[in-house]
């Protein structure tokens, strides 16, 4: 079962989709979704409803400001910004009444995953997923204007490594084999710093997991991490 909802995120509003299980296949876990730059919510309800099905979770997908159904796309928001959406987008997946709140893991990726990686050291994930994580120095936090690149040289400047170094929960990073724009090396600088990180590489993918194969092959990576991870 699935619903369009509409939440607030400071004076903004956002769109998103609620994914339940039945009532008695219900686990009491959920997971959120969290989309990278350019994208939206709808490459994620495949996803979403894997979660839902196999693993009874409660998943919530929505699109961060300026993409999708939320505002105008080509607006401009900071990551600040971004980071105020998943925050809301977390609250209202709790508020849901379907949610344990010590169970709630995050899969996303690319810029969203950056912004997952901020998220963390707000509120409590049970555990994360990052695919092709995206990585920008503390100066960015508060660019509007979309010219940021994500680089290995906010490795020694970045709220998102140390966020990810202080959690305690475990992390999945996955890696695309042939990803054009996230390189290998920020992949292991988040690797680095995870107290309990695993790695996923995904054959021969690039970073928009363009092919049908690949596709699949996230849904199950992302399906065993979470189940395995006791959501």
């Amino acid at each position: 079962m699935s619903r369009e909802l509409v939440f607030g995120s400071t004076s903004r509003s956002l769109a998103g989709h609620l994914f339940s299980p039945s009532e008695r296949e219900r686990s009491g876990a959920g997971i959120l979704f969290i989309h990278g730059l350019g994208s939206d919510q709808r490459g994620y309800h495949r996803r979403a409803e894997a979660a839902a099905e196999r693993l009874g979770a409660t998943c919530l997908t929505f699109d961060l400001s300026g993409h999708g159904g939320s505002g105008e796309p080509g607006e401009q928001f900071s990551p600040r910004d971004h980071l105020d959406d998943a925050v809301a987008a977390f609250d209202t997946l709790l508020d849901s009444g379907e949610v344990e709140a010590e169970r709630v893991g995050v899969c996303a990726a690319s810029y969203g995953a950056y912004i997952a990686a901020l998220l963390i050291s707000i509120r409590t994930v049970k555990s994360l997923l990052l695919r092709a994580p995206a990585l920008y120095p503390d100066r960015c936090l508060d660019r509007k204007d979309g010219a940021r690149q994500s680089s290995l040289e906010a490795a020694s400047d970045s709220a998102a490594l140390r966020g990810v170094a202080d959690y305690d929960g475990p992390i999945m990073v996955v890696e695309s084999e042939r990803d054009e724009i996230i390189p290998r090396s920020i992949v292991e600088a988040y690797l680095e710093v995870c107290r309990d990180g695993r790695h996923e590489v995904i054959p021969e993918a690039g970073h928009r997991l363009a092919k049908e194969r690949w596709q699949v092959m996230f849904i199950e990576i992302l399906v065993s991490w979470f189940g395995g991870t006791a959501l």
